[in-house]
C-alpha cells in the first residue's frame, strides 16, 4: 500500500502551497486497491484516468463540483491546495493536469502566442525550472526570432533592416539572411530589383548608370545603358519582374509555379527561401543509380524523407494562413 506524508510549508499568508515525499512500500500487494505494479507512477496514474468520478459525493475529492473547478482559472489554483492539504495525491495530480493556467493549460497555450504575454510564460517557465515548457514558449514566442510577427515585419523594406540587423545581433546568420531579402540595403544594390527595374526605365536608367559608375561598378553602369538589351531580358526567369514577382505576398507563389513548370529550379527555390544560401537537411535519401562503367555513372532518380530547408520564408499570405490555423 502507499503512504504519503504530506510535507508542505505555507508562505506568509499561511497558503499551503504543495505535496512532496512520497514513500512506496509493499508494491507487489495487488490486492491493494492503490497499489502499483508494472513500474506505475503516481503521476501515470492520475494520466490514465485516476479515480473514477464520484456520483454519490459531487462535493468531495472525486465529485462532479470538484472536477468542474480544477478546470475554472484560479478556482483551480484553490482546488489543487485543498487537495495537498488533504493528502489526496491522486486528485492534486488530476488538478494540475486540468488547471488552465497550468504547464498544459489551454490559458497558458494562448498566451504563449501573445506578445509580451510570452515572456511571461517564459519567465514563469524558468522559475518553475521547467525546460520543456520554457523550450516551447520560446518557440512560440510571435516577437521571437522565428515568430510571427517578427516574419511580418521582414517582409517591409526598412523594418526588414532592422529586424536582420537585430538577428546579426543575436549571433543567428541563418535568420539574418532570411530577413535579408526585403532589406533596402539588398533591394537597392547594384543588382537589387528596385535597381533592376530603374535600369527598365527611359531616364531612370540614367541615374542607375550614373549610381553604378559612381561606385565604379562599370559593366552595371553599360547594362543600365542598354535599354533594348534590358527589355530583351525583362522576362526570364532572372529578370526584374520575375524578382518583383518573387517578393510580393501571392505572387511569390505563382512564380515558384512558374519556374517548376519551366524546369528553373535554382529560381524555384529562391522564390520559396528569398535568400542566397540554403541549408537542405534529410532524414535519409535514396538515389536510383545506373552504370554501365564507372565513367558512365548516371543518377536517374532521387527521393528521400524528412527534407527540410532553411531558412524559408513562403508567402506572406501562406503565413497568415498558418497563423489563422494556430488559433483556429
Amino acid at each position: 500500500c502507499i503512504f504519503a506524508r504530506a510535507c508542505s510549508h505555507s508562505d506568509p499568508a499561511g497558503v499551503m502551497t504543495e505535496l512532496i515525499d512520497f514513500a512506496f512500500e509493499d508494491a507487489d500487494d495487488t490486492d491493494s486497491p492503490t497499489s502499483l505494479t508494472n513500474g506505475t507512477t503516481p503521476a501515470s496514474a492520475a494520466r490514465a484516468g485516476g479515480p473514477p468520478l464520484d456520483e454519490e459525493h459531487p462535493f468531495g475529492a472525486h465529485g462532479i463540483l470538484a472536477r468542474f473547478g480544477e478546470r475554472l482559472p484560479f478556482i483551480s489554483a484553490g482546488m489543487q491546495q485543498i487537495h495537498a492539504a488533504s493528502g489526496d495525491r491522486d486528485a492534486l495530480l488530476r488538478a494540475q493536469s486540468e488547471d488552465p493556467m497550468g504547464r498544459d493549460g489551454y490559458i497558458t497555450q494562448v498566451a504563449e502566442h501573445i506578445p509580451f504575454l510570452n515572456y511571461l510564460v517564459q519567465e514563469a517557465c524558468r522559475n518553475a525550472g521547467d525546460d520543456q515548457a520554457l523550450q516551447r514558449a520560446r518557440e512560440r514566442d510571435p516577437i521571437g526570432t522565428d515568430g510571427y510577427i517578427t516574419k511580418v515585419f521582414e517582409h517591409i523594406p526598412g523594418f526588414s533592416d532592422v529586424v536582420m540587423a537585430w538577428h546579426k545581433h543575436q549571433g543567428d546568420d541563418s535568420a539574418a539572411e532570411r530577413a535579408r531579402a526585403r532589406t533596402l540595403q539588398n533591394l537597392l544594390s547594384k543588382d537589387g530589383t528596385i535597381t533592376r527595374l530603374a535600369e527598365l526605365m527611359p531616364v531612370s536608367n540614367l541615374f542607375a548608370a550614373a549610381v553604378h559608375e559612381f561606385n565604379g561598378n562599370r559593366e552595371e553602369a553599360y547594362r543600365a545603358l542598354n535599354l533594348l538589351d534590358a527589355w530583351s531580358k525583362a522576362f526570364h526567369p532572372d529578370s526584374p519582374f520575375a524578382r518583383v514577382a518573387e517578393l510580393l505576398p501571392g505572387t511569390d507563389v505563382l512564380a515558384f509555379a512558374l519556374h517548376v513548370q519551366g524546369g528553373h529550379y535554382a529560381q524555384a527555390m529562391r522564390s520559396l527561401t528569398k535568400t542566397s544560401w540554403v541549408v537542405i537537411t534529410a532524414d535519409n535519401v535514396r538515389l536510383k543509380v545506373r552504370s554501365g562503367t564507372p565513367a558512365s555513372l548516371l543518377c536517374s532518380a532521387v527521393d528521400g524523407d524528412g527534407v527540410a530547408v532553411q531558412p524559408c520564408q513562403l508567402s506572406l499570405l501562406v503565413g497568415m494562413r498558418d497563423v489563422l490555423n494556430n488559433f483556429l
